[in-house]
């Protein structure tokens, strides 16, 4: 370190200078490794929901047949922590709507004026989902293919033609949303501009919004609700996640999954559904 030696005679001494040009090429700066441990991800999914069958009797084969799951959406904001160069655990918060639609159940307006009973509900819908309950008095409710509705006013004892009931549709639909946390280790198989990961873990699902509807001239008409869903979910997932990096921080994310739920939606007896799904996330995420 000891670039020059000068000797001054006069004062009998030695004075030693330290290269200011060494000390100004010793970065500070951490390695680019070393930096970006935590990242933020904002994504968002279609998913596709189907479910394992009910039984093989002949109103489980009639529900099955009779149900048809829709496009299902979810999103939210998620946050990483990379462990190792190859190893992060990630969480956040997430919002996951499912649903389905419930053919062959039709559906009338006006029957307000003819219940003079006391109760809860005037009628019960089977489905894989869990047992519907009508909290719509004005609503009556009629199976077109079979022995799905159960009520008091069998077709022995209501006509809803003869008392010119306002018909509304011909299917119903569930739809049951669910907040998110999900708890889920990401391994990068591949580590280039273009990054792959293995994905996989659980996520915990709490349910905020259950309701039961049909359609009427393009406008939702309440009809009630699913009685003995669980109120908490656990769903497993698996998947490939593909980084795209725009920059050093910035990259753009697509992550097929597949997603199956351990518990039954529904805690009716008889009904144990467990539904599983297929989704395409994508999004961007922040490093810092």
């Amino acid at each position: 370190l000891i670039r020059k030696l000068d000797y001054k005679a006069d004062n009998n001494y030695t004075q030693y200078s330290t290269p200011t040009s060494f000390i100004d090429d010793i970065s500070t700066e951490l390695p680019e490794a070393r930096k970006n441990k935590w990242s933020l991800t904002a994504i968002a999914s279609p998913s596709y929901y189907m479910k394992t069958g009910l039984g093989s009797d002949e109103l489980s084969s009639q529900v099955n047949s009779l149900e048809k799951s829709k496009i299902s959406y979810s999103g939210g904001v998620g946050f990483a922590y990379r462990i190792n160069d190859k190893l992060s655990i990630q969480s956040g918060l997430y919002y996951t709507s499912i649903g389905q639609e419930i053919e062959n159940i039709y559906s009338f307006a006006g029957f307000r004026q003819f219940d003079n009973t006391k109760g809860d509900h005037n009628f019960e819908v089977y489905t894989s989902g869990g047992l519907i309950f009508t909290e719509n008095a004005d609503v009556f409710l009629l199976d077109n293919s079979g022995g799905r509705v159960f009520t008091r006013f069998t077709n022995d004892v209501f006509d809803p033609a003869k008392a010119s009931l306002s018909y509304l549709n011909n299917s119903l639909h569930q739809t049951f949303s669910y907040l998110e946390m999900p708890l889920i280790l990401r391994y990068k198989l591949i580590d280039r501009s273009f990054d792959f990961n293995l994905i996989g873990g659980l996520s915990y699902n709490l349910l905020v919004n259950n309701s039961v509807y049909t359609y009427v001239n393009g406008s939702k008409y309440q009809v009630g609700e699913t009685g003995g869903l669980n109120p908490f979910m656990v769903s497993s997932s698996l998947g490939m996640g593909m980084e795209y990096n725009l920059t050093h921080k910035i990259s753009l994310n697509l992550e097929p999954m597949f997603r199956y739920y351990l518990n039954p939606f529904s805690e009716a007896p008889g009904i144990k559904t467990h539904p599983y799904s297929f989704g395409v996330f994508s999004g961007l995420s922040f490093r810092f």
